[in-house]
């Protein structure tokens, strides 16, 4: 095989590798779960309205996260990854945050 021929077939193969890998990026939808305190959670999903839940007197205190970590598996299993997580305080609240993605269809 001629030097010409084989620099040929490796252009086209590299090339056709490159496009390959271009289309192959996956796209994302994000959303994020905050709790800000004890008194709200917050759900804001890429495209769709903020919602904020009241937690009302379930929780107990600010460190308690469970209807928190509730909704985050829930998305879980509808298919959401958590991506990134957050704790900060603001005074007396303790905030905490998900960041949740999940491949675009």
């Amino acid at each position: 095989m001629s030097t010409q021929i084989r620099t040929i077939l490796f252009t086209g193969l590299l090339f056709l590798g490159l496009a390959t890998g271009a289309q192959a990026q996956d796209k994302y939808e994000f959303a994020s779960v905050t709790q800000w305190g004890a008194s709200i959670l917050q759900v804001s999903i890429e495209g769709k309205p903020l919602e904020k839940l009241p937690l009302g007197k379930e929780a107990d205190g600010n460190a308690d996260h469970r209807k928190l970590f509730e909704l985050v598996s829930k998305m879980q299993d509808e298919g959401w990854e958590v991506f990134n997580s957050h704790e900060s305080g603001y005074g007396n609240a303790a905030i905490f945050s998900f960041v949740l993605r999940r491949k675009k269809a």
